[in-house]
């Protein structure tokens, strides 16, 4: 069994890693991949400079993109935290009721 504070710690480094690190090699993927395909297009903007880079941050399509994106992942990534919140409530109500 994987520790899951390590788990939860790759997670908060990187999204994606801890899911990788307990085994749950696809979810670990769909988690990174959106951070990383973000992270490789800004990082190619960087190498063009850092003017090119606040250039096409504070472009009008760039920033709504931006936006949307931020909306769309704050959605998706609701329902796994509820979800683990459920499970550690149900898991303290069943310890409490058999202790």
């Amino acid at each position: 069994m994987r520790s899951p504070g390590i788990a939860a710690f790759l997670s908060f480094v990187w999204p994606g890693a801890g899911q990788w690190y307990a085994g749950a090699r696809r979810t670990g993927l769909l988690f990174a991949a959106p951070i990383l395909v973000v992270t490789l297009v800004l990082a190619s903007w960087l190498l063009q400079g850092p003017e090119t880079l606040v250039i096409r941050m504070l472009t009008p399509g760039t920033a709504l993109t931006i936006v949307v994106l931020v909306g769309l992942l704050a959605v998706w990534s609701v329902p796994p935290w509820t979800v683990v919140l459920f499970s550690a409530l149900a898991g303290a109500a069943l310890s409490r009721l058999a202790g």
